[in-house]
């Protein structure tokens, strides 16, 4: 009984919301062609501990493909997302990244820049909370 109550505060414990400056990138082996976002201010949750690694980090990745499929059907690009808990930082990463794509680049790639105007990352809870956010919605509907 105690080890259950244990692992349910650990895993309330376990993400800290705060806010994280995020870019994605994309690329397809289709073409030459490589797409860089905004870098952007999104509140995020991370591991409370010391990696702060970003949780669910793969959804943001997925919402920058499934973007990048709505405009270039049958393109199927490779996406990711780098992110920095500071914007200094998170610059340094950018300017690094794209340095590879335009400056140190073997061969020519078209580098174009999405404003987030056009797309902006949405945060994404950890499974946990979405689970019982899930959940209390179900329950506020049967109570309805």
């Amino acid at each position: 009984m105690l080890f259950g109550l244990t692992t349910t505060i650990n895993a309330k414990d376990a993400y800290k919301a705060v806010k994280v400056y995020m870019f994605g990138f994309s690329a397809s082996f289709n073409d030459s062609t490589v797409n860089f976002t905004d870098i952007q201010a999104v509140d995020a949750y991370v591991e409370n501990n010391h990696t702060h690694f970003l949780v669910n980090r793969d959804e943001y990745s997925y919402q920058l493909r499934y973007y990048m499929e709505s405009i270039q059907p049958d393109s199927n690009p490779t996406c990711l997302v780098v992110y920095a808990l500071s914007q200094k930082n998170a610059i340094k990463k950018y300017l690094k990244l794209q340095e590879q794509y335009t400056k140190k680049a073997k061969i020519k790639y078209i580098v174009n820049a999405i404003p987030t105007s056009k797309f902006s990352f949405k945060t994404v809870l950890p499974d946990e909370l979405q689970q019982q956010l899930i959940q209390e919605r179900a329950a506020n509907r049967k109570e309805e």
